[in-house]
């Protein structure tokens, strides 16, 4: 891995600017088209577009930069945009600096959710300030510019002393630095994140350990860097995890085999002394096919329902949301039966019954579908007794018998009645 070649002094400079300026400092002079979410949870100007249902706010058009003051929210952007401006160079007579920090900033604020933004042309994406129990989901940040020589830092994500701090599935890039902890950021996760093409560095920490990164996908000409000092000189290295224990990142810059096939290097990935990567990627992380691979299936029972049925033949009729290796069924807890495709259950006896479909994706794993209760309450047609054979001929000979004897019987008494 390339590591950038800095001086100490600048190293010192950077930092103390870096700690002295907090970027969620409103300028207001600079701003003239920024909205505030109050701590009272009430919105400045009333006519921003965000529109309020209790703890949820969602942003229903493009708009400036947005300020967070309050706790236990939800910041829904819907896809909307935040546009910045595309930065002139200094001293170009065409600069204005309406919405010049531009993006979302977050100060000395609890379990706040910021989703579904794009953000483009800020100085900062966003910026959180003090903060704790944060999440970042679904943000495209794209553009963030720097306005003065070692100017704070400008990234897609700016971080000064935050904790448990989840940033989740976004799209970092052309950026002047991708991500940025300063000073004691700590037990944040970063999970499924491509930060790339960032003009600086893809992540740069300062005294910032504890933290976990793992399914992100870097690819910036220089990916991390490390401040290490203090402004005294003192060593901060920062110590964090990159890794899960089964899967690490993607790195553009590294470069090894995968001989048995399974997507990781086999060597691992050293960052620096203090900071190594054991499970890196071979390809860039992708979430889709990963929930794929990890996930089981599942399938949704279209028939039977929870009815009572007339006739001992039910249909099975199901769905399953991926291909498959096999599908098979239980009735009743009984042995599975393997299947293909749609079945009939038949020749069910009356009475309550319950079945399950389970089915096995082409990636190993298991799936089973909501146990289904039905009742079989099928009409018997109505039926006479059976006769045996057997009574029907004796009662036949009975009946020839009886018609004899009564025959024989009047033919005597006529010829006693000619006697006399």
């Amino acid at each position: 891995m390339r590591k950038t070649a800095v001086t100490v002094t600048l190293i010192l400079v950077v930092t103390i600017l870096a700690m002295t300026i907090v970027p969620c400092v409103r300028f207001a002079s600079a701003q003239t088209n920024y909205i505030t979410i109050n701590a009272d949870g009430s919105i400045t100007p009333s006519t921003a577009p965000i529109q309020r249902i209790g703890d949820l706010y969602l942003v229903t058009n493009n708009t400036g930069s947005i300020f967070i003051d309050r706790s236990n929210m939800t910041l829904e952007g819907q896809g909307h945009r935040i546009q910045g401006e595309i930065h002139l160079p200094i001293g170009s007579t065409q600069f204005t600096q309406t919405n010049e920090i531009g993006g979302i900033s977050v100060s000395n604020s609890y379990n706040v959710m910021i989703k579904n933004f794009s953000i483009e042309n800020c100085k900062f994406g966003v910026s959180l300030d003090n903060c704790s129990n944060i999440t970042l989901y679904s943000l495209n940040v794209t553009g963030t510019w720097n306005d003065l020589p070692f100017s704070m830092f400008p990234s897609g994500i700016f971080m000064w002393h935050c904790n448990n701090v989840n940033i989740t599935g976004n799209r970092l890039e052309n950026n002047e630095y991708g991500i940025y902890l300063g000073e004691k950021c700590t037990q944040n996760l970063f999970i499924g994140n491509t930060i790339s093409n960032s003009k600086h560095d893809g992540i740069i920490l300062y005294d910032s350990s504890g933290n976990t990164f793992y399914h992100n996908n870097f690819k910036n000409e220089i990916d991390f860097y490390d401040s290490g000092l203090d402004h005294y000189g003192v060593s901060l290295r920062a110590v964090n995890t990159w890794d899960n224990g089964k899967e690490g990142n993607y790195w553009s810059d590294y470069n090894s085999t995968d001989l048995n096939g399974d997507g990781l290097g086999d060597k691992p990935y050293r960052i620096n002394l203090q900071n190594v990567d054991d499970f890196p990627l071979m390809e860039p992380f992708n979430s889709t096919y990963y929930l794929l691979k990890t996930n089981p299936p599942k399938i949704s029972l279209l028939s039977p329902l929870n009815w009572v049925y007339n006739d001992s033949s039910v249909p099975l009729v199901f769905n399953v949301d991926k291909s498959v290796n096999w599908t098979n069924y239980s009735l009743d807890g009984q042995q599975n039966v393997t299947f293909s495709g749609n079945t009939n259950l038949t020749d069910i006896s009356n009475g309550l019954h319950n079945v399950t479909v389970y089915a096995q994706d082409t990636f190993g794993n298991i799936g089973s579908s909501q146990t289904i209760s039905f009742t079989i309450a099928k009409q018997e047609p109505e039926s006479f007794p059976v006769v045996p054979v057997a009574a029907i001929a004796v009662a036949v000979i009975t009946l020839i018998t009886l018609a004899g004897l009564l025959v024989y019987h009047k033919k005597h008494k006529r010829s006693l009645v000619k006697k006399h």
